[in-house]
């Protein structure tokens, strides 16, 4: 979330101050005496990201971007990198497979534009992490896991998959004696 960005950001930078750095805690803004800032911007919702528009940046990063509407990419940070032909990051755990996918895939093709990289938490050598991870798969969710810890693209979460669809010409008013009917719906699509 942008408030443990700016925190970070504002502890890391703290110290330059005596040496001219700026630190709008309001605006979540930090300038640099040469004239560079960094800024931390909220796309909670596509139009709060809004206020990203009209900027002009050299990189742009879009922490946990597969949550993020893809609105905001294409419409608000892609025109914001255009200027000085920036640089963009977008460090995530996958959510299903949405643009961010698409994203990630097209970057394990021709990587001399763009490149993906992927990282399960089973990778990182800390003990603490080390210990959250087997207590995650022993207590979460196969899908769950999978995505979170494992960092992997699972469907969207459709209960139906590979249901093959039988369509008839001709409408049963009666149930047949011996067959077996079954009936799924999904009411979110």
């Amino acid at each position: 979330n942008s408030t443990a960005i700016w925190r970070w950001i504002e502890k890391t930078l703290a110290p330059l101050m005596r040496h001219g750095v700026v630190l709008n805690r309001s605006g979540r803004v930090a300038y640099f005496p040469s004239g560079g800032f960094i800024a931390v911007y909220s796309t909670h919702t596509p139009t709060s990201a809004d206020g990203m528009r009209n900027e002009a940046f050299h990189l742009a990063i879009m922490d946990e971007g597969a949550r993020i509407d893809e609105y905001v990419f294409t419409e608000v940070v892609m025109p914001t990198l255009a200027d000085y032909d920036g640089d963009l990051i977008i460090p995530s755990t996958p959510n299903g497979k949405n643009w961010f996918f698409n994203e990630y895939t097209r970057g394990l093709g021709d990587m001399n534009e763009q490149a993906s990289f992927h990282a399960s938490s089973a990778a990182n050598p800390l003990p603490n992490i080390q210990k959250a991870f087997v207590r995650a798969k022993e207590r979460l969710p196969e899908r769950t896991f999978r995505e979170e810890w494992l960092a992997e693209f699972v469907e969207d979460g459709a209960v139906f998959r590979n249901v093959r669809a039988c369509a008839t010409a001709t409408l049963q008013s009666e149930p047949i004696a011996g067959h077996t009917y079954l009936f799924g719906m999904d009411t979110a699509k």
